[in-house]
């Protein structure tokens, strides 16, 4: 009976991790086990690091919030003015009424406008009118600064957009009809006037049209619905943006507004096995609502570009939505995007002002 050998003792008691790969071939009886071996993994970076905005930007923003300070002050006089002018109004009517008297300047002084050089009631109420045109006015410059942020906020902070007339254009049969009906031809066409439409309809290019003008929107029956867009030129699209007019201008007609959408492209060239692999798909027939011209291929396929969310409660009605980066695969060149809305705010009918497409020459 062969003697049993005597056992190995090892250099170092630190438990054993990481083999080096000569301990599974042949013999082991002379190898020296280390400590342990650790290999460090770095984690990429979830949120990584956003470049500063540009310089004319971050200068408008300045020369933004002293107009603002401005105008709300000017805003907080006025209407303290015409506060004071609307109690002076009822102060006279009522002591007209108290006392008997209809000429203005008859009655107490305790009724009479307390500003010396408007005791007379034509003076008085030509000072009324004045104040309440400046009130108008200021109300007016405010809009404009809040209309003028929203476009220099996209020009200055973004690339062109290339979804704006002329240079763009609506692809029709790809467009969903106003009333959101599957059918095509003199069906649509049925459909469309047995519904209630409304006093004015705008055709899916006003979808183009920036900055938007309210109640000038491509409204369509539902919450579902998808418009097409061909690009000013061939592009690698870098962010999408969505624009209403000013939400105070709106009231109930903001809960029409698309909520979630979902962007789709069509590449010029088709794309490699592995980036196929590996983004969403959709065929252009499935977003076909009529007959196809020859310059698009029914055959053809059309990439997901991301999904992003419309928030009506946000600050600013022209929102951005930058594309986020695929680490397997770049964006292609595109020529036309379809950009698939999959919900709005509870209305009936939704309604699409301005579709921005902003990205970059190939």
């Amino acid at each position: 009976m062969a003697s049993s050998s005597p056992p190995l003792k090892r250099e170092s008691e630190s438990p054993l991790r990481y083999l080096p790969i000569d301990a599974f071939i042949g013999h082991d009886a002379d190898i020296v086990f280390g400590p342990p071996i650790f290999f460090e993994q770095v984690e990429p970076a979830l949120n990584p690091p956003q470049p500063p905005p540009p310089a004319p930007l971050t200068l408008w923003k300045g020369w933004k919030r002293i107009i603002h300070g401005i105008l709300t002050f000017l805003l907080v006089v006025t209407n303290m003015w015409n506060i004071t002018l609307a109690l002076s109004d009822i102060a006279r009517f009522g002591c007209s009424h108290y006392y008997g008297v209809s000429v203005f300047e008859d009655l107490p002084r305790i009724c009479q406008p307390i500003i010396p050089p408007y005791q007379k009631w034509p003076a008085f109420k030509s000072l009324e009118a004045q104040v309440s045109r400046h009130t108008q006015q200021v109300y007016g410059l405010s809009s404009m600064l809040r209309k003028l942020d929203d476009v220099l906020g996209v020009a200055l902070g973004a690339d062109r957009d290339l979804a704006r007339a002329p240079q763009a254009a609506i692809i029709s049969p790809l467009t969903t009809s106003r009333s959101g009906s599957p059918f095509t031809g003199w069906m649509a066409s049925l459909s469309n006037s047995l519904s209630s439409p409304p006093s004015v309809v705008y055709l899916p290019d006003v979808v183009l049209d920036s900055p938007p003008n309210t109640g000038e929107c491509w409204q369509f029956s539902g919450d579902r619905g998808h418009v097409a867009i061909r690009l000013a030129h061939h592009a690698v699209v870098t962010a999408f943006s969505v624009a209403l007019p000013p939400f105070a201008e709106l009231w109930d007609e903001k809960y029409q507004a698309p909520r979630s959408i979902h962007a789709w492209g069509h590449p010029v060239v088709p794309l490699f096995s592995v980036c196929s692999d590996f983004l969403p798909q959709r065929s252009v027939s499935d977003f076909k609502t009529a007959r196809l011209p020859a310059s698009v291929d029914s055959k053809g396929q059309l990439i997901s570009l991301g999904k992003f969310e419309y928030n009506i409660t946000a600050p600013y009605a022209r929102q951005m939505f930058p594309l986020e980066p695929n680490p397997l695969c770049e964006i292609p060149v595109l020529d036309f995007v379809v950009v698939e809305i999959l919900a709005n705010w509870g209305a009936d009918k939704t309604c699409i002002y301005h579709v921005g497409v902003h990205g970059t020459r190939p």
